[in-house]
């Protein structure tokens, strides 16, 4: 069986389902408790969670993100979020030097479990410190892993499989498709699991492109063979000089004698 929902409406379930299965789980930003978010993701988890577990912040991005890289590092599972994408150039060092190499620089020895949800993108009228796409940015981090759900299902499933990994990853959400409907089934599912989604199934073998006339690559022309050229003829203009006829034995010359004009 499947449900039609909006983007964020998954989004919500998802983030429900796992803050139900385990006690870890909190999230954290600003405007998510009371407001519950900008774009209604969190509406009514403050009143089930309590606000332990959803917490407004004030504006500090630097300052709460460098709060859930700690709490990650102690066990919890936070699920952060930036109002915008944008703001993480203000959060640069908790994400992009503590969070992105922590299992690295300790040798396995402490993981950072978050997930930094980033709304993202141009098309409302936001601004230009509001409507950026900074996906690149946070693709050339090692240490972070990045998603960008382009659907209702992708949404509920990945953020699922985001709060359950055990390394930093950030979830890049286009806020165009907060309100777009799309199927998504009813039962539990993430994409790392036996999903009954269509969506998860094995990839099809891949098979082979055929490429329009005009954007195949268009083989080299094979060289020319030009013919032999014929020896060049000599006019009096690029003959060997007079003198050197006249030094010349008699076996050098041409048939019909010395030339002419070389008997001077």
């Amino acid at each position: 069986m499947s449900k039609k929902i909006t983007f964020s409406k998954a989004l919500r379930e998802g983030l429900h389902e796992e803050m139900v299965r385990d006690e870890n789980v909190f999230i954290i930003g600003e405007d998510m408790a009371v407001m519950g978010n900008v774009f209604g993701v969190t509406t009514g988890f403050l009143d089930e969670f309590g606000p332990n577990r959803v917490i407004d912040t004030p504006i500090s991005e630097e300052g709460f993100c460098g709060m859930a890289v700690g709490a990650a590092m102690r066990g919890l599972r936070p699920v952060v979020e930036l109002m915008y994408n944008d703001f993480i150039t203000v959060a640069a060092d908790p994400i992009f030097n503590q969070a992105a190499k922590t299992r690295y620089m300790t040798g396995g020895q402490a993981t950072v479990p978050m997930v930094l949800r980033c709304p993202m993108g141009a098309g409302r009228r936001n601004a230009g410190h509001h409507s950026q796409s900074l996906e690149a940015l946070f693709c050339h981090f090692p240490g972070l892993k990045v998603i960008a759900p382009s659907c209702a299902e992708d949404a509920k499933g990945l953020i699922k499989s985001a709060i359950r990994d055990d390394d930093p990853v950030v979830s890049l959400e286009n806020k165009l498709l907060y309100a777009k409907k799309e199927e998504i089934p009813e039962e539990e599912y993430w994409p790392t699991s036996a999903s009954p989604a269509r969506r998860w199934a094995a990839p099809p073998p891949p098979r082979r492109l055929r490429l329009p006339k005009l954007l195949r690559p268009r083989r080299p022309p094979l060289p020319r063979r030009r013919p032999p050229c014929p020896p060049p003829r000599q006019s009096p203009r690029t003959a060997p000089p007079s003198s050197w006829w006249a030094a010349a034995p008699a076996a050098m010359w041409p048939p019909s004698g010395r030339p002419s004009w070389a008997r001077r």
